[in-house]
C-alpha cells in the first residue's frame, strides 16, 4: 500500500472512531440518565427496553458520513445563503426520514430476535413528532461543524499561500534588484563606455558637436529612466518601448547608416505588463553579433504580437551571419533573462534563441499575459 493510500485509510479510520466515540458517548449518556430515573422513582431499569432505544445513535453513527458528504458538497455561501439553506432543509428531512426507517427497522429486528413483542404502530408516530426537532438540529450541527472546519482549513491555507506568496514576492523583488544591477552593468560594462566614447571622441573630431550633445542626453536620459524604474517588477510594454528607444537612440548615433531598426508593435498591446528591463539585453546582444562584427549596414527587427493561447510573443531578429551553436554559449544578457523569466512565470513562458533560414538570429519569447501567480502577487504587494 502507498504511503498516500496508508494516510487516507488511517484518516477513515480516525474518522469512523470519532463518529462511533462520540455517538457512543451520547448513548451511554441517555443510559446512565434512564438509569438514574429509575433508581430515583424506586423502580428496576428495564435493560432492553432501555437498549432498544438506544438504536438511533446506531443509525447517526451509519448516517454522519453521508451528512458530511453532503455538507462538504453542498456548501453555504454568503452569495446563495437562502438557496442553499432551503437545499440542506430539504437534505435535511431526506435523512431524518432516512434516519427513522432505519431506527424502526433495527428496532423491528432486535425486538424479532429477543422475542418481544413490536411497538404498535402510534408509537412510531409518536415517534417522529417527538424525534422530528432533534434530528433535524443533529442535522445541522453536523453540518455547521463541518463546514465551520472547512472554513478553518481554508483560512488556515490561505495564510500558508500568503506566506510563501509573500517570501515568493520577497524573493523576486531581491531577484529584481540584482537583475537591475546586471542590466546597469551590462548597459555600462567597459566595451559599451569605450564604444559609446570613441563614438563621441569620433563626432567631435568631426566637429559634429550637435550629435555628440545628442548622444550625452540620450544617455543621461537612460540612466534617469533606469533609476526612477529601478522599484518596479513590471511595466507596460510602452514604458518597456520608451526604455528601449532611449538605448537605440544611442546605438543608432554611433552606428548611423550601419544601423536600420524595425520596431512591430501594435498599439493595442502596449498596456501588456512584461519584466522591466527585458528587451534591451536581448538588443545589445542582437546588435553584439549581428551588427557590431561587420562593416555593412544590418538590420534589428523587433516584432510583438498576441497569440491565439493568450500569450504576448516578442522576437528580436538580427541579419548577421547567425549563430554557430556548437561553439556559442550564452552570454550575461541571455542567460539572466532566462533565469528572470524562471523567477516570475515558473515553466509557463517559452525563450528560444534560433538562425533565421535567410541569415540571421533571433531571439523569441513567448509569455502569458495575465496568470493567476501574477495577480496574486500584486495583491500581496498592495496589502
Amino acid at each position: 500500500m502507498s504511503k498516500s493510500k496508508k494516510k487516507i485509510h488511517k484518516k477513515n479510520k480516525l474518522l469512523w472512531l470519532g463518529i462511533i466515540g462520540f455517538w457512543g458517548l451520547l448513548a451511554l449518556f441517555n443510559i446512565s440518565q434512564n438509569l438514574f430515573s429509575a433508581y430515583a422513582n424506586g423502580r428496576p431499569l428495564l435493560w432492553n427496553t432501555t437498549l432498544v432505544w438506544q438504536l438511533g445513535w446506531l443509525v447517526w453513527a451509519l448516517l454522519t458520513p453521508w451528512v458530511i458528504r453532503l455538507a462538504k458538497q453542498y456548501k453555504i455561501s454568503r452569495n446563495h445563503l437562502t438557496k442553499d439553506i432551503l437545499r440542506h432543509i430539504g437534505l435535511a428531512i431526506m435523512v431524518c426520514a432516512g434516519h427513522f426507517l432505519g431506527e424502526a427497522f433495527l428496532n423491528l429486528l432486535l425486538n424479532y430476535l429477543i422475542g418481544a413483542k413490536p411497538p404498535p404502530t402510534r408509537l412510531y408516530v409518536a415517534l417522529i413528532a417527538y424525534k422530528f426537532h432533534v434530528h433535524m438540529f443533529a442535522y445541522f450541527a453536523i453540518v455547521g461543524i463541518v463546514q465551520a472546519l472547512e472554513y478553518f482549513r481554508q483560512s488556515q491555507r490561505y495564510k500558508v499561500d500568503k506566506s510563501n506568496l509573500e517570501t515568493k514576492a520577497s524573493q523576486l523583488e531581491a531577484q529584481l534588484a540584482q537583475a537591475q544591477l546586471k542590466s546597469l552593468e551590462m548597459q555600462l560594462q567597459p566595451h559599451f563606455l569605450f564604444n559609446t566614447h570613441h563614438a563621441l571622441i569620433g563626432l567631435l573630431l568631426k566637429q559634429e558637436n550637435k550629435q555628440a550633445i545628442q548622444m550625452l542626453s540620450k544617455l543621461s536620459d537612460l540612466l534617469r529612466l533606469t533609476l526612477e524604474r529601478s522599484q518596479c517588477q513590471m511595466v507596460s510594454l510602452e514604458e518597456e518601448l520608451e526604455f528601449l528607444q532611449l538605448y537605440l537612440d544611442i546605438q543608432q548615433i554611433r552606428f548611423q547608416d550601419r544601423l536600420k531598426v524595425v520596431l512591430h508593435i501594435p498599439e493595442d498591446l502596449y498596456p501588456i505588463q512584461v519584466p522591466n528591463m527585458l528587451l534591451q539585453p536581448l538588443v545589445e546582444n542582437a546588435l553584439k553579433h549581428g551588427i557590431e562584427p561587420y562593416s555593412q549596414a544590418g538590420k534589428i527587427e523587433v516584432l510583438a504580437s498576441k497569440q491565439l493561447d493568450n500569450s504576448l510573443k516578442l522576437s528580436i531578429s538580427d541579419d548577421g551571419e547567425g549563430v554557430d551553436f556548437q561553439t556559442f554559449s550564452e552570454g550575461i544578457g541571455l542567460k539572466n533573462t532566462r533565469q528572470r523569466l524562471e523567477q516570475i512565470y515558473a515553466t509557463h513562458f517559452d525563450f528560444q534563441l534560433e538562425n533565421n533560414t535567410n541569415g540571421g538570429a533571433t531571439v523569441s519569447l513567448s509569455l502569458p499575459i495575465e496568470t493567476a501567480f501574477m495577480s496574486t502577487l500584486n495583491n500581496v504587494e498592495n496589502l
